[in-house]
C-alpha cells in the first residue's frame, strides 16, 4: 500500500538527503561507471514534493507515484519508503518491490540500514510484497545496493526472494544485502518447464544467505534451500570486495540449481553447517532441458554438508553434479572442502555410522544420460580422519574428464580419496561409463585411488596420462 506522510523518520530523511548528495558508498563510487545521482524531480512529482536542505515538505500523492520503468539515476529506500531522485518520499510498506517497479534500466536502489519484508518479481500476482518489474540489460541491470546493514527477511513468507516469469523480468543485481530464509528459500527461482524462457541475468554480490538452523541444538528456522533455481542462464552469487556466505540450512543444499540454460558462476563464497550439499546441479527430464552453459564454482570455502537429521546426516556430497548435464562444461578451481574437524558437530551421526559423506561426486541419477565436462583444478578436499561413509570424490557418467596436478584429495578412511567409474556391490558399473578421462602425474591422492572398482594397472594409469589432445 502506497500512502503519503509529513512524519517520517528524520533519522532516514536526513541520511537519505546525504545519500543523494553525496552518491557514494559501497555500492559504487563516482568513477565505478554506476549513474551518477540525480536531482531532478520526474514530470510526474509535483513541486510540492520537493526536498528542502533544512525541510520536509508533502511528499508525492499516491496518484502521482512514478510510473513503471520511468525513474533514472538512483532511488533510496528506508524499510518504510522510498525518496525519489528529486526528493519526493512515498511511503510503503513493500519499498523494494515498488522501487524495481520504477526503475528504469540504469537505476540503482540504494537501501539505508535495516530489515525489509519478502519481495516477489515477475510473478502474476497483485500482491502487495510481488514487483511487476522489467528490470535492466546485460548492459544497464538494475542494481539493489545495501548501504549499510540491510536484510530482507522472509519472516512468515516460504522465501525472502522470489522470482518468476509470468511478467518477464531479468538483469537486477543484489549487492552486500543478507538473505534471510523462511520455511522454504532465502532466494528462489521458479521452474519455468520446457518452453524456452529462462532467468537471466540475475546477480549476488557480497551477499549472504543465512538459514536460521542450529543442527547441533537441532532448533531454529526450518528452512530448506539456500538458493533453489531453476532455468537459471548468466547467474553470479560471488564475492567481490568481501566473500558470500550461505550457513545454517536445516534441509536442503546452499545452492540447487536445475536444468541450467546458460552460463552459471559461484564464486568466493564461504558455506557451513548445510542440510545437504553446498552445491547440486541437474536437469531432470521431468523438469525441463538438458542442461548447457559454463558452470564455474571457484574458489569457495565450504565446511560440514550433508548434516540434515532427516537424512540421517547423510545428506550428500558437497558438490554434486546429476545427470543430463550434456551440453554443460563444469570447473572447479580454487575450492576446499573440510569436514570432520569440528568436534562439536561430531555427534551428528547415527549409531555404527562414521561422521560426514563426501567431498565430490558425478553420476547419471538412474538417467543413464551422461554429463558434459568435468574440469578438477587446485581443489583442496580432505576429510577429519576416521570422517565420511563413501569416497571422497567419485567421478563417473561423464564425456570428458580432466584431473590436473595441482589437486589434493585426503581421506583415511577405508573408502578411496579418488573413485572413477564406480562399481557397485555385484561389480558393474554405476551408469554409463566416463568418456575421455586424463589425470595428470603429480596430482595428490592420499587414502586410496580405483578405477572400475579396483587400484589402477600401470596399464590404467599410462591411459589416464595420454594429453588430452591425443585421445
Amino acid at each position: 500500500m502506497l500512502r503519503t506522510t509529513r512524519t517520517h523518520s528524520l533519522l532516514f530523511r536526513l541520511a537519505a538527503l546525504a545519500l543523494v548528495l553525496a552518491g557514494a558508498g559501497p555500492g559504487g563510487s563516482e568513477n565505478d561507471g554506476s549513474p551518477s545521482p540525480s536531482l531532478r524531480v520526474p514530470p510526474s512529482v509535483p513541486e510540492a514534493g520537493r526536498k528542502s536542505h533544512f525541510f520536509w515538505s508533502a511528499a508525492p500523492a499516491v496518484d502521482d507515484a512514478p510510473g513503471n520503468a520511468s525513474v533514472r539515476g538512483d532511488l533510496t529506500l528506508d524499510p518504510e519508503g522510498v525518496t525519489l531522485p528529486g526528493g519526493g518520499y512515498v511511503a510503503t510498506t513493500t519499498p523494494i518491490a515498488r522501487a524495481l517497479e520504477w526503475a528504469a534500466p540504469g537505476a540503482r536502489l540504494l537501501l539505508l540500514p535495516g530489515d525489509y519484508g519478502g519481495v516477489g518479481i515477475g510473478h502474476n500476482s497483485a500482491r502487495p510484497w510481488n514487483s511487476k518489474a522489467a528490470g535492466g540489460t546485460a548492459e544497464r541491470p538494475v542494481r539493489v545496493i545495501a548501504r549499510g546493514r540491510v536484510r530482507i527477511v522472509a519472516g512468515t513468507q516460504s522465501d525472502a526472494l522470489t522470482v518468476h516469469q509470468q511478467i518477464p523480468c531479468a538483469h537486477i543485481h543484489f549487492e552486500d544485502i543478507e538473505f534471510v530464509a523462511g520455511n522454504r528459500a532465502g532466494v528462489l527461482f521458479s521452474s519455468l518447464g520446457d518452453d524456452g524462457a529462462a532467468h537471466r541475468g540475475f546477480h549476488f554480490y557480497d551477499c549472504t544467505i543465512e538459514g536460521g538452523f542450529d543442527h547441533v541444538k537441532s532448533e531454529g528456522t526450518p528452512s530448506k534451500w539456500g538458493v533453489l533455481g531453476h532455468d537459471l542462464d548468466d547467474f553470479v552469487f560471488a564475492g567481490r570486495h568481501r566473500r558470500g556466505q550461505v550457513r545454517n540450512t536445516c534441509h536442503e543444499h546452499a545452492f540447487y540449481l536445475q536444468n541450467p540454460r546458460g552460463d552459471l558462476t559461484i564464486e568466493k563464497v564461504t558455506a557451513s553447517e548445510l542440510g545437504r550439499t553446498f552445491v547440486q546441479i541437474t536437469a531432470r527430464e521431468r523438469s525441463g532441458p538438458v542442461g548447457r552453459g559454463l558452470i564455474r564454482i571457484v574458489d569457495n570455502d565450504v565446511r560440514d554438508a550433508g548434516i540434515a537429521k532427516g537424512d540421517g546426516y547423510k545428506g550428500g556430497s558437497a558438490f554434486t553434479f546429476a545427470g543430463r548435464l550434456e551440453g554443460c562444461t563444469i570447473l572447479l578451481e580454487g575450492n576446499r572442502y573440510r569436514a570432520g574437524f569440528e568436534s562439536r558437530l561430531l555427534g551428528l551421526t547415527n549409531k555404527s555410522h562414521p561422521y560426514g559423506t563426501g567431498a565430490l561426486v558425478a553420476w547419471d541419477e538412474g538417467s543413464g544420460a551422461l554429463n558434459g565436462t568435468l574440469v578438477l583444478r587446485d581443489n583442496d578436499f580432505e576429510m577429519a580422519k576416521g570422517t565420511g561413509d563413501r569416497p571422497l570424490v567419485s567421478i563417473g557418467s561423464t564425456q570428458r574428464v580432466i584431473l590436473a596436478a595441482d589437486n589434493r584429495f585426503v581421506s583415511s578412511t577405508d573408502w578411496p580419496a579418488l573413485n572413477l567409474d564406480p562399481v557397485g556391490r555385484d561389480g558393474a558399473l554405476k551408469g554409463p561409463a566416463n568418456g575421455a578421462v586424463q589425470v595428470e602425474p603429480g596430482i595428490t591422492v592420499e587414502g586410496g585411488f580405483l578405477v572400475h572398482g579396483a587400484p589402477p594397472s600401470e596399464e590404467d594409469l599410462a591411459a589416464l596420462a595420454i594429453p588430452l589432445h591425443e585421445r
